[in-house]
């Protein structure tokens, strides 16, 4: 088994190329000069999880919506309503009021 191993490291070894140390110095010159060259330009600006105020409220939303159960959708809806009720029907009442003093006089 150990020549098995021998011979695989002896292949690999064959295999593997010569570092070029010319070419290396290329590579890392190019490679600086890339990174130079593109950092700090204000064309590319990273995307950012930073949002508005009504972004994150809408996230806030659409998370709640998607964990409530149906007990808690019908709670939700009757109390809509029930505030939609109190705001509407005060002000009617008045309009109506107001047009009937308008007709008396």
């Amino acid at each position: 088994m150990t020549d098995e191993i021998e011979r695989l490291r002896a292949e690999m070894a064959r295999a593997t190329p010569t570092p070029d140390p010319v070419r290396r110095a290329e590579n890392l010159r190019l490679a600086t000069k890339n990174f130079d060259a593109l950092q700090g330009t204000p064309d590319m600006a990273r995307p950012t999880e930073a949002r508005l105020v009504w972004g994150r409220l809408a996230d806030g939303v659409t998370k709640m919506i998607d964990r409530i159960s149906r007990r808690g959708a019908m709670i939700a809806t009757t109390a809509l309503v029930a505030v939609g009720a109190f705001v509407v029907l005060p002000t009617s009442t008045l309009m109506l009021q107001d047009r009937g003093s308008e007709h008396e006089s």
